[in-house]
């Protein structure tokens, strides 16, 4: 086996995960792809799996923002309380778009929702929570797991009138390829796939268990901020897209001006409250952080990749980016939430191994 697959053989053997994915490219030609350890007991893994990413979904929702922003259906300066009335006044009315997508609104403590909420309550809680005091938008930054990403989902299907998982499938997720993504399964589609469901774990108690929402009720519950499930190979070409500056397979999918825009400096420097650590973003993209702190910047792409990398990773369990000067892109998922100490360590474990395995270590 190759460094990669010893990695994550290594995190089976030690109980970290069971089963996992990874697929990387260089240039646009496929590298590594495959699929290793069971999905679930008696259950092999397969690079077809569906399985949750969690927060390295939150990047389609940007690029679907992005798309709006090309057909002039919206500006990143727009207060989001123009598509959402509800969300106003206390000075809600000075947070844009921009603000929510480089995590510097104010709005964490409306991300404490019950996950198995209704779309139109959750965002009835979110309009309803006080904001954090002493946080004018955009002077100060801290990652919002949640309640962002349900207002921009929700602007999304106020601009366009339809609901906001069928505009990405038919927008953002068909025209990538990405056929077996979803950001709601339906109930249909579930019983279909059958074993080709792989759910994710959790260690509680010293224990491992089902994570939440991973039965056919879970699955059909869209949370723009983590419900997005599907082979991470597919992942990998949304990343591809972008590397690409928005063209698909000679096709224009997003301007290249507005591909680098999201991709690039949006945010640098400041402390994120949540991490606890200097992070630099994009829009919807967590940039590579090395120079705040080359070892230890959580959820970091590893000691090789370029300053211009960018990308997100869902928690405890998944990451994906693009490093534009090396032309690579890495996706990857592990099938069990272990705590942050024991993720971050295999993160960089298996973020170093790809690039130490494809000789891109200068």
């Amino acid at each position: 086996m190759g460094k990669v697959a010893d990695i994550l053989q290594n995190g089976i053997e030690q109980g970290l995960h069971t089963g996992a994915q990874i697929y990387v490219s260089l240039n646009g030609s496929s590298q590594i792809d495959f699929a290793i350890g069971e999905s679930r007991s008696g259950v092999p893994m397969s690079t077809h799996s569906i399985i949750q990413w969690y927060s390295s979904g939150k990047p389609l929702t940007a690029i679907a923002i992005a798309q709006l922003l090309d057909q002039n259906k919206l500006e990143l300066s727009d207060p989001i309380s123009r598509y959402i009335p509800a969300f106003s006044g206390d000075g809600r009315d000075a947070i844009t778009i921009q603000h929510l997508l480089t995590h510097t609104a104010g709005i964490r403590p409306a991300d404490k929702l019950p996950a198995d909420l209704d779309w139109p309550i959750a965002l009835e809680r979110i309009a309803g929570t006080n904001l954090e005091k002493d946080w004018p938008a955009g002077e100060k930054a801290g990652y919002s797991s949640m309640a962002g990403w349900f207002l921009l989902g929700e602007a999304i299907q106020n601009i366009v009138d339809r609901p906001f998982d069928e505009f990405m499938r038919r927008e953002v997720l068909e025209p990538l390829g990405m056929h077996d993504t979803w950001l709601r399964l339906p109930f249909e589609k579930f019983r279909n796939y059958g074993d080709q469901i792989a759910p994710m774990f959790q260690l509680k108690d010293g224990t491992r268990e089902l994570a939440e929402l991973q039965d056919s009720f879970g699955m059909a519950i869209c949370r723009p901020g983590s419900s997005a499930r599907g082979p991470v190979r597919e992942l990998g070409l949304f990343y591809e897209m972008l590397l690409n500056r928005g063209t698909v397979q000679g096709g224009r999918f997003l301007e290249a001006s507005t591909a680098d825009y999201f991709t690039t400096p949006r945010r640098t420097g400041m402390f994120d409250q949540t991490f606890l650590s200097r992070l630099d973003w994009g829009l919807g993209f967590l940039l590579n952080s090395h120079p705040h702190d080359p070892e230890k910047s959580p959820y970091g792409y590893g000691r090789y990749a370029s300053p211009q990398t960018f990308g997100h990773s869902g928690v405890q369990s998944s990451c994906a980016f693009a490093d534009p000067k090396h032309q690579l892109v890495v996706a990857w998922v592990c099938n069990c939430m272990r705590g942050e100490r024991a993720h971050q360590a295999r993160q960089r474990a298996i973020n170093n191994a790809v690039y130490e395995e494809l000789g891109l270590t200068s």
